[in-house]
């Protein structure tokens, strides 16, 4: 009963026009994203070449030594790259594309989870409005009932005012989720850029299959997770750094000065000619300190991912967790549910003691109100499994996971 009076109400308010918004719609918006396409922008950016580095200064400059130029004083300058700084350059531009790509794949799940978990939202608004104005119905008809028994002995005044008080603050709960749902269409037509009408399907996932599902996904997190890899990446662009920084201490100078002075008009002399090579040597000097400061700074960084790493795990964790408590808890509710299902087992009763419409109406109320607080634990459970999902990758593989058996 409960399910074909909520169904009924959310089919009739998605037909008030041509349907233009659906669950693959929503998937697809997440490519317009503002974080994805700056994510994306950015990823293109570190696609472009870093260049081939031949050497890390290279100047020159000449002095007039006469104003007749007969006499020119030149410098030249050369810092090559230091040994192993070429492959340590393009091992630290190698990390930070593939942190580049594992941020923009970040930004892309969170962006599809955000947008599923609205059109969830959306969805559970809707039935709880059709549950609260089906409770509305209940209590009309108790007054209704009531109304007739004046006089009778089964007439109880202070069942009429508390009746009249559940259905006022059931009349007031249909405005706000009516209120609510609204409020979500226009999120949803926010991430569609237009106005259209939402035509999500309502006939969502079954528990069965999220069960299955959360089975097979394994409770670690593995290379697929999003947030994870964005951890990895950094580490790794910090471990390049490192290395990039460490070929600082092998860097060589060489330098050469000369002073050019022309005798006549055929000839020059050369009066000065001096060369100059330098090493850096890494002994005594404050590049030892450095070398301590940058294996800290690695070290901080290799904890911080692991720390990252266990935080996402525990999260993990205690998704799952809560979706087992809640299968447990829906699994009560729907036995309770089941027994007292269509005003069986108060009908049963009201029969034997003369048919009372009071109690047949307390056995439609109870129903609805089971069966409301059993599709409420499942839109729990579904908000759990989109967060498990994003976790471990899976909204990034394609399709929608709120459809299916």
């Amino acid at each position: 009963m409960i399910g074909q009076v909520l169904c009924a109400m959310v089919v009739a308010s998605g037909s008030e026009s041509a349907p233009r918004i659906d669950w693959d719609t929503l998937i697809s918006s997440a490519r317009t994203d503002p974080q994805v396409t700056s994510a994306r922008t950015q990823l293109k950016e570190l696609h472009r070449t870093d260049g081939t580095l031949l050497w890390d200064k290279l100047g020159a400059k000449w002095n007039l030594k006469r104003g007749d130029f007969k006499e020119v004083e030149y410098d030249v300058r050369v810092s090559p790259t230091a040994w192993g700084e070429r492959s340590a350059n393009r091992a630290t531009w190698d990390a930070r594309r593939s942190l580049g790509s594992a941020q923009a794949d970040l930004a892309n799940s969170e962006a599809i989870l955000d947008r599923l978990q609205t059109g969830l939202q959306w969805v559970e608004e809707s039935r709880e409005a059709a549950y609260h104005q089906a409770l509305c119905d209940v209590y009309d008809a108790r007054l209704n009932t009531m109304g007739k028994l004046v006089g009778d002995a089964r007439f109880d005044p202070r069942d009429l005012i508390a009746t009249q008080l559940l259905r006022t603050e059931s009349a007031a709960e249909v405005v706000a989720d009516l209120s609510g749902k609204d409020a979500m269409e226009k999120r949803l037509q926010a991430f569609s850029s237009g106005n259209g009408s939402i035509s999500l399907d309502t006939h969502l996932v079954s528990l069965a299959r999220v069960q299955e599902v959360v089975d097979t996904l394994g409770r670690e997190l593995t290379g697929n997770s999003p947030d994870l890899l964005v951890a990895g990446r950094k580490l790794d662009v910090a471990a390049g750094m490192n290395e990039l920084e460490k070929t600082q201490s092998s860097r060589w100078t060489w330098e050469d000065t000369a002073t050019l002075s022309k005798r006549n008009r055929s000839g020059t002399d050369w009066r000065v000619v001096t060369a100059e090579v330098g090493i850096v040597l890494p002994f005594f000097d404050g590049s030892s300190q450095d070398r301590a400061r940058r294996q800290a700074a690695l070290a901080d960084a290799r904890g911080e991912y692991l720390q990252q790493r266990r935080d996402l795990e525990r999260k993990l964790s205690v998704q799952r967790m809560e979706i087992a408590s809640l299968l447990r808890q829906r699994a009560v509710l729907d036995s309770l549910s089941a027994k007292v299902d269509a005003g069986a087992l108060f009908g049963a009763y009201a029969m034997k003691s003369g048919g009372d419409p009071l109690l047949l109406l307390q056995a439609k109320a109870t129903t609805l109100e089971t069966t409301w607080r059993s599709e409420k634990l499942r839109f729990e459970i579904l908000n759990r499994y989109l967060n498990i999902l994003h976790l471990t990758g899976r909204l990034v593989q394609g399709g929608n996971p709120l459809v299916g058996n």
